[in-house]
């Protein structure tokens, strides 16, 4: 079963006006790997970290409305095409 926006989107932060980390994760690919988006709310700046589908990233990207920055990769593996 897919997970919805709200189970797998988490905010850090405090008070209303100030500004938020966002976290966002999907599960993707033939793998099943975890791709993560992190961004700050007030910048719109993020950074995704092991990107595993192009598709899904940017599409995260555009549900926030992030302009990823940085591409992190904690590891190297096949399953990460055209990065590693």
């Amino acid at each position: 079963m897919p997970f919805s926006l709200s189970e797998r989107a988490f905010r850090f932060g405090s008070g209303l006006n100030m500004s938020q980390a966002l976290v966002t994760y999907e599960v993707v690919g033939a793998f099943q790997m975890n791709q993560y988006l992190i961004g700050c709310t007030s910048t719109g700046k993020a950074a995704m970290i092991d990107p595993g589908d192009a598709t899904a990233s940017h599409g995260s990207e555009q549900i926030f409305d992030f302009d990823v920055q940085h591409i992190l990769l904690t590891h190297g593996r096949r399953y990460h095409p055209g990065i590693s």
